[in-house]
């Protein structure tokens, strides 16, 4: 089972919206991450930084059997509140990863 969720924060109206199989794992994991300087996405690790940011709760947007409905509900949600999210792209990570890793070794 896949998760679209959303990551709310204290201080600000902005969110991120992203995608994991466990939830409480991936909540941990971005309280980890920004508080030792090591969030993947920079941009929300700067307001992290400079403005006191902290996570007030994560939210379960939608559930999914199929990755590929899961990817594309997720880049809907990131498109359509692009001017009130703290994503730096539009595309899905999971999307991302694939073509990365297609790349890093050719067949």
């Amino acid at each position: 089972m896949q998760y679209i969720y959303k990551l709310v924060f204290t201080g600000t109206t902005k969110f991120y919206i992203g995608q994991t199989e466990n939830v409480e794992t991936r909540f941990r994991n971005h309280i980890e991450r920004l508080q030792r300087n090591r969030h993947h996405n920079v941009h929300l690790q700067r307001w992290f930084n400079k403005n006191l940011l902290t996570i007030a709760s994560i939210e379960v947007l939608a559930s999914f059997e199929d990755r590929t409905a899961c990817d594309e509900f997720e880049e809907f949600c990131i498109t359509e509140t692009w001017d009130r999210n703290f994503n730096v792209s539009k595309k899905s990570e999971s999307v991302i990863s694939l073509v990365k890793n297609s790349v890093a070794s050719p067949s």
